[in-house]
């Protein structure tokens, strides 16, 4: 464009918004300009909405800061076997190796009386399995509320004296039934597995004046599902990118550690009435092309796999040899081994 004249008619700062018919107007005036840029959002600026404390707070009720912690929380994990019959025709780019059955549910709780974990094994019907899961979730959900109610004994008369505040009522109720439900990468996997059924039955288990489920979807992850009762969340949604369970329990000095399964082994479920402990090399994995018992760096050893090939504590730094690597994923083996015995 050789002649701005002969293009355009007017001309408008993108400062100030300020409109020209002459190019030499606008120019001079883009010099000078010193308003700041000028940002328009038609729908309105975002705000975070308020908490449910800091909507009673509006309202002159004060709950205490050590009152505002939910204590309770409901732990689950999922367990499937790998059937061969995928069921799905390969390409000539893509192999279908296994397709991800559910097998198991093993939940927990640090609620009263519920501390116990208890697993819940599949008779071949992934639904059904669900369904039971989710009935004994939902009473540890119940005595939840209970608790809640009676935490909140003092401030509930001062809610319900409220007028025309129906709404931050409601809220309240639901932030006393709705106990978080967590799993580790469950958005990425378990929520994936039992979704389908997960979202049916929990529609049948919804009382007719409850609303709809919400769900959170980020990409082809699920970051949370949540009903009246119940709010299913990850807890990699809160930790730094990339960690793993063995390290989140380490960092927190859990007792328990990651256990080794052998999951290509465990291809259906009559495995799980099988009398004989899989052999060593059932525990190779195809997608990580080792052994899942081997490690694969020193500072992935205990103290007593330390001991085992005679390594000194100051020593983990140093590259592990074959031999090594051989004699811990035995060592393992053993140990898994004789605790099986033990158990049966």
């Amino acid at each position: 464009i050789k002649d701005l004249e002969k293009y355009s008619s007017s001309y408008i700062c993108s400062k100030c918004r300020k409109i020209f018919t002459k190019h030499w107007n606008f120019k001079q005036h883009s010099r000078t300009c010193e308003s700041s840029t000028r940002h328009i959002y038609r729908s309105g600026v975002y705000h975070t909405s308020d908490s449910i404390f800091a909507a009673l707070q509006r309202h002159d009720i004060m709950v205490p800061a050590e009152l505002r912690f939910f204590e309770y929380r409901i732990c689950y994990d999922i367990e499937c076997f790998m059937n061969r019959a995928t069921e799905v025709p390969n390409s000539d780019k893509v192999t279908y190796s296994f397709r991800h059955e559910l097998a198991s549910i093993s939940v927990c709780s640090n609620v009263p009386d519920y501390t116990e974990p208890s697993c819940f094994v599949s008779d071949g019907c992934p639904k059904a399995l669900v369904k039971n899961t989710l009935s004994y979730m939902l009473e540890i959900a119940l005595a939840v509320a209970a608790l809640q109610r009676e935490k909140f004994s003092d401030i509930l008369p001062q809610i319900k004296a409220l007028e025309n505040v129906n709404k931050i009522q409601d809220r309240f109720e639901e932030y006393m039934s709705q106990v978080p439900v967590l799993s580790f990468n469950g958005s990425r996997y378990d929520l994936k597995i039992i979704k389908e059924h997960l979202v049916s039955v929990l529609l049948e288990m919804r009382d007719e004046d409850s609303e709809n489920l919400y769900v959170v979807k980020r990409g082809s992850s699920y970051s949370c599902i949540a009903s009246k009762n119940f709010k299913f969340l990850d807890i990699t949604s809160y930790l730094a990118a990339g960690v793993n369970y063995d390290a989140f329990l380490k960092a927190y000095n859990a007792d328990a550690s990651k256990g080794y399964f052998p999951y290509e082994y465990f291809d259906s479920l009559e495995k799980l009435t099988s009398t004989q402990f899989p052999p060593y090399d059932q525990f190779f994995s195809s997608l990580k092309g080792t052994n899942t018992l081997e490690p694969s760096q020193p500072d992935q050893l205990n103290d007593l796999e330390i001991a085992a090939i005679g390594r000194e504590d100051m020593s983990r730094a140093t590259p592990l040899s074959r031999s090594e690597v051989s004699e811990i994923g035995l060592f393992r083996y053993y140990q898994l081994r004789r605790r099986w015995i033990e158990n049966n």
